[in-house]
């Protein structure tokens, strides 16, 4: 009597652990990816003019000892941040000219994101979703999510130009 119910838990059991373990194996593994696929080919930024930017917004968010570095990709149609651990941080810059106000706004932007640790926060976001891989509502809700702390991101910036 006890042991049809304790197989059908155990099935249901493993049915989630796989879900589980594809998710978030799947999500890190294309995550891995697309850095690599970005980086490979990323060199540092050399323009002195672009450099004076990056080291005026760096102070200005009181970074002390920054371990992160700026980079050109010319993979990315967009700039970004990459990266969990502060060594491993990477501001990557499309192949493309900006102006100094956009430049001054892309970094303060980034630097947002790199301070507020949002790598971790999107990271969490992926577990939640492994963990309830099952629910389409927690999808949705991931997805929000990361979309909210775009525009946290953006206002944060805005709000302090």
């Amino acid at each position: 009597m006890i042991e049809a119910p304790f197989r059908l838990v155990q099935i249901l059991l493993t049915l989630w652990l796989t879900g589980f373990l594809a998710v978030l194996g799947g999500n890190i593994l294309s995550h891995l990816i697309f850095r690599a696929r970005i980086l490979r080919d990323a060199f540092p930024v050399t323009d002195p003019a672009v450099l004076a930017i990056w080291r005026q917004e760096v102070e200005y968010a009181r970074f002390d000892k920054p371990k992160f570095r700026l980079v050109v990709s010319p993979v990315l149609k967009t700039p970004l941040s990459v990266g969990l651990f502060r060594r491993s941080v990477r501001v990557v810059l499309p192949e493309r000219d900006y102006t100094p106000e956009e430049l001054s706004l892309i970094f303060r932007h980034e630097l947002v994101h790199i301070g507020r640790e949002d790598s971790w926060n999107k990271f969490f976001l992926v577990f939640c979703s492994a963990m309830c891989w099952f629910n389409p509502l927690m999808w949705m809700a991931v997805r929000r999510s990361s979309e909210d702390l775009e525009l946290s991101c953006d206002e944060t910036v805005l709000l302090d130009s």
